[in-house]
């Protein structure tokens, strides 16, 4: 079975980390990514400096 998985990029930083859930569509306010539209109202990720970031 497939999961689907945000992933958000640095670019800056040659960096990426995966989000701990999916979130279909979004809008995206340093430190903030909120959900937006009605599949993804009420979701969101607040960066706060404690996630996992991969180089790549």
């Amino acid at each position: 079975m497939l999961q689907r998985k945000t992933v958000v990029l640095s670019l800056g930083d040659y960096s990426y980390c995966i989000l701990p859930s999916y979130i279909h569509d979004f809008s995206f306010s340093w430190p903030a990514l909120v959900g937006v539209g009605h599949l993804s109202r009420n979701q969101g990720f607040v960066f706060t400096g404690e996630e996992s970031w991969q180089r790549f």
